[in-house]
């Protein structure tokens, strides 16, 4: 396919319009991307946040459940004395008294 001297005259000025469209259209990729990646180092940075708090609840939680565990171990000494007692109370309670049946 050959080209004429007329279609030459109309395609050399539209070359350097040509030239800018590809050039723009090379841009926008490169624009698209800087954005993409822009958007994944956000995510990443909110996901890291999401992760801390999420970490700084559990040691809530656990914390909570130490408290609580100590707590019930420091108690527990008295509370086996107050059961022995009691047992103890109970077996003098039978022991005094005759139970006859018939």
């Amino acid at each position: 396919m050959s080209i004429r001297p007329i279609d030459m005259q109309v395609m050399i000025p539209k070359t350097s319009e040509i030239g800018q469209q590809q050039q723009l259209e090379m841009q926008k990729h490169i624009t698209s991307q800087q954005q993409f990646q822009v958007q994944l180092q956000q995510q990443e940075k909110q996901q890291q946040q999401q992760v801390l708090k999420s970490n700084e609840s559990g040691q809530a939680a656990i914390y909570e459940r130490e408290k609580n565990n100590r707590q019930e171990h420091s108690s527990h000494p008295q509370k086996q004395k107050n059961q022995k007692q009691k047992n103890q109370s109970k077996n003098t309670r039978k022991n005094k008294g005759i139970d006859i049946r018939i």
